[in-house]
């Protein structure tokens, strides 16, 4: 059950990260579809979403492993997974902030 859970997460993330790639999407990104207009157009969105598109990229790699994980029974490879979720976490979470709080 575990695993069918990791491999929805892990296509639902590179779907995502192919959407925000092509230079749509913006729709599903809550800061952004939130923020008046002025805030959206000191937004370089093409640039952000090339942004969102790399870390939706390293969340599916990393549900990718977790599916590996459960596939090969390894505990390594699991703590490598989660470690990985939770960087990629708090990195994103940094750089969503320090974009949204840029003055240009």
């Amino acid at each position: 059950m575990l695993l069918a859970v990791h491999i929805v997460m892990a296509i639902l993330c590179l779907c995502f990260a192919i959407l925000f790639n092509t230079g749509r999407g913006e729709k599903f990104i809550t800061g952004y579809s939130t923020a008046d207009e002025q805030k959206k157009q000191s937004i370089n969105k093409k640039a952000f979403l090339k942004k969102c598109s790399r870390i939706m990229f390293g969340v599916s790699f990393a549900f990718f492993i977790l599916c590996l994980s459960d596939i090969l029974s390894s505990k390594g490879l699991l703590l490598l997974g989660i470690v990985l979720l939770l960087v990629l976490g708090f990195l994103s979470t940094i750089y969503i902030v320090s974009t949204f709080s840029q003055k240009k």
